[in-house]
């Protein structure tokens, strides 16, 4: 994924801007899944509980939830 580690972009949520009920388009977080769905991945990892959930929604909204997971990473740790 081009886009990651200190390259990465945000999901749409940063800021706490998923509380906004904004109708202008796209959202970031479609964007976002777009790209990283590039790589065929079963399970994409994020670190942050925003991520978590702006995914998920994105996942859901394309109808990919049996495709790809979304997951805390601490979730996979043992």
């Amino acid at each position: 994924v081009e886009q990651s580690r200190e390259n990465g972009t945000c999901c749409g949520a940063g800021g706490a801007r998923f509380l906004l009920e904004e109708n202008t388009g796209s959202r970031m977080s479609h964007h976002r899944l777009d790209e990283l769905m590039v790589s065929n991945p079963d399970i994409i990892a994020v670190s942050c509980p925003y991520c978590v959930l702006m995914l998920e929604d994105a996942v859901k909204a394309k109808g990919l939830e049996e495709k790809v997971k979304v997951r805390d990473i601490g979730e996979m740790i043992n």
